[in-house]
């Protein structure tokens, strides 16, 4: 699904404008007509960097989200330091972008979870609790793992995350129990730290 689609497909966001180079979308901005920016770059060069600066520093306080076909996390770094509150991958983005901008009108920043899933697991220890026969989870968390602990590193109680993604307080909970056995964290709040301290959020 591509962005504009995903965005149709949203009953409350709408598409202000399609800027066709940098200069028409700054003056969108200016005009305090938008209050989300989705930018697609290849990667984050010096001349992006400043863009990104220039757009999360403007008076409007527009968020952000940077789109890229490069999936290295150094780029993802790069991103937010310069600015950007949400890093999405081109490849994936139509799944997530609704909720990349909601999550950043919401105040808060959003990585793709592909990517973040990638990188937080890489920081945990090798050594791993001892589980029950039979038990095979790996310490890579699954693509509904990674929603979860992105909605609860927002502070949302396992019962709001459970009306943001359609589940049973019940099943949140149960995600939430795997999570901290996979990430070796022994609470929620640790295992959100170790979210944060993933290296790709400021």
């Amino acid at each position: 699904m591509g962005l504009a689609q995903a965005l149709r497909c949203s009953r409350h966001l709408r598409i202000v404008a399609h800027a066709a180079n940098v200069a028409v979308g700054l003056v969108l901005v200016c005009d305090g007509l938008v209050d989300i920016v989705v930018l697609g770059l290849d990667a984050i060069s010096n001349d992006s960097a400043g863009l990104i600066s220039g757009l999360a520093r403007h008076p409007t306080e527009v968020g952000v989200i940077v789109v890229s076909a490069c999936e290295d996390p150094q780029h993802a770094r790069a991103a937010f330091k310069a600015g950007a509150r949400g890093f999405l991958l081109k490849r994936t983005v139509g799944d997530e972008l609704v909720r990349a901008i909601d999550a950043v009108r919401a105040g808060g920043q959003y990585v793709a979870l592909e990517l973040a899933a990638r990188s937080i697991t890489r920081h945990v220890p090798k050594r791993r609790r001892s589980r029950a026969p039979g038990d095979d989870r790996s310490v890579a968390l699954t693509w509904r793992e990674f929603e979860v602990l992105n909605h609860a590193s927002r502070g949302l109680t396992n019962a709001e995350v459970a009306r943001e993604l359609g589940l049973s307080a019940k099943t949140v909970k149960n995600y939430m129990s795997i999570i901290l056995s996979k990430l070796q964290a022994r609470s929620r709040l640790e295992a959100v730290l170790k979210y944060r301290g993933s290296a790709l959020l400021p």
